[in-house]
């Protein structure tokens, strides 16, 4: 809370800010190269509570943080990588 509150508070994360929050530990399933792994999606334009019903990759948080930054050319697996777009209401995305 120390830390993170006073980003998700500033008036540039309001705008468009997105924060994202990985575990990836898991070490009792192999699915899918390691199972269920937890994310968290903050910002201002995610839907608020949502669960998401997708399959995704970490090369989809590489091309949700691509998008986000403007790049018009997203590297290798990610240009391919399942889109993380139900996240986000239909008013934007970060």
């Amino acid at each position: 809370q120390t830390n993170i509150d006073p980003l998700v508070k500033s008036a540039a994360f309001q705008r468009d800010g997105l924060l994202v929050i990985v575990f990836d530990e898991a070490n009792s399933d192999n699915t899918n190269g390691g199972g269920h792994v937890p994310c968290v999606i903050v910002s201002p334009k995610a839907k608020r509570g949502y669960q998401g019903v997708g399959v995704y990759e970490h090369q989809s948080l590489l091309r949700l943080t691509g998008e986000a930054l403007g790049l018009k050319s997203l590297p290798n697996a990610a240009a391919s990588a399942p889109d993380m777009g139900e996240f986000f209401s239909t008013t934007g995305r970060p």
